[in-house]
């Protein structure tokens, strides 16, 4: 319910705005004193007793939601802190694989740094929470973003550090 306990009568699917809780409404009186539902249009009669509905207002829903917004905003710099590390580490890696004498490791770093710089980050992640739980894994979705952004990430550094490498 809304901060001044009203009820919701708009038919609105609240779940679909992605509120952390069901949304109300008032149905505002009009000057005649009759109240009026979202069925009928506010300009049904085309005269100044038409009344609208009334929410406390989008600003009130988004404070409501705003310590929601700065958590995932304080997540997603986590995120790119720890991937962005990850990546570097396993990155230095890659490269040092992709120069190296040794053909088996070579070409698994090729492979490695071929197919993840061609695959979508959106599939990278879907695979990371969708694959990686049935597997066996019981990893919240947090490690299993990092495993994503670092394994997706990874590949762009290695060849950042290696072109650096030959250019030297």
């Amino acid at each position: 319910t809304c901060a001044n306990g009203n009820t919701n009568a708009t038919g609105i699917n609240d779940a679909a705005i992605a509120m952390p809780a069901p949304r109300t409404v008032k149905i505002a009186r009009c000057e005649s004193g009759e109240e009026r539902s979202k069925s009928r249009s506010p300009r049904s009669n085309n005269d100044a007793t038409a009344c609208a509905i009334v929410c406390d207002t989008m600003i009130d829903a988004i404070i409501d939601v705003t310590p929601a917004y700065f958590a995932g905003f304080l997540m997603t710099l986590q995120l790119l802190a720890i991937s962005g590390v990850g990546a570097f580490v396993v990155g230095v890696l890659i490269a040092t694989m992709r120069i190296s004498p040794v053909p088996s490791l070579r070409g698994f770093a090729t492979v490695y740094t071929e197919v993840l710089r061609n695959v979508p980050l959106l599939l990278v992640l879907m695979f990371c929470a969708l694959v990686i739980p049935i597997l066996g894994s019981d990893l919240d979705y947090f490690p299993l973003a990092l495993i994503g952004l670092t394994a997706y990430t990874s590949p762009f550094v290695a060849e950042a550090i290696r072109s650096g490498f030959n250019g030297v």
